[in-house]
């Protein structure tokens, strides 16, 4: 007779309100509990608030199925003078990632809504797959992980020391990888 195997999964963002009995397991609430928690995480760290939940219209309905898309949050950061448009993804368990689709999805809307000018930016409670991660770095979307997040919320580390740190490795890589294809050709 074989026994069965409970896995227990580790709860992170918004699976820690539901068990604190603050949010339930509705997706949508999930969604917007944390957008909540990214608002005022970016808010301590010089953002300010211009639109939450910014809905447009069906921009492609040939190539997409959605009926409805939005802006999880559009923030002005005081400190470099720019607009940042966040996609926020929150998730149940620690070992779901935003994947590769998930960041392509981001870009597409905003190349086909009017975000080609503000600065990118997604933030998660767990972290992001390789392939999103290398797709970011090459397309400017700046990807904030669940620890950095609880990084902004418990010491109120200044936000823009990661973007940086962000934009220098960016750079950094995108430079390496002409190098190595200049020596290789």
């Amino acid at each position: 007779m074989r026994k069965k195997s409970k896995k227990r999964k580790k709860l992170v963002g918004g699976a820690t309100l539901m068990k604190q009995g603050r949010c339930s397991s509705n997706p949508g609430v999930l969604g917007h509990a944390f957008e909540k928690r990214v608002r005022y995480a970016l808010e301590r760290n010089s953002y300010v608030l211009i639109k939450m939940n910014q809905w447009c219209k069906n921009y492609a309905p040939e190539k997409d199925n959605a009926t409805k898309r939005e802006y999880d949050l559009v923030m002005f950061n005081t400190r470099d003078k720019q607009f940042y448009i966040i996609e926020c993804k929150a998730h149940y368990t620690e070992n779901k990632l935003v994947r590769l689709i998930q960041v392509k999805e981001f870009c597409y809307k905003l190349n086909n809504y009017d975000g080609k000018h503000a600065k990118k930016m997604m933030v998660t409670d767990t972290d992001f797959t390789i392939p999103a991660k290398r797709y970011a770095s090459k397309n400017d979307i700046i990807l904030v992980n669940g620890a950095e997040l609880r990084q902004m919320e418990q010491a109120h580390v200044r936000i823009s020391r990661i973007v940086a740190n962000k934009i220098i490795t960016t750079n950094l890589e995108r430079i390496i990888h002409k190098i190595i294809r200049g020596v290789l050709t």
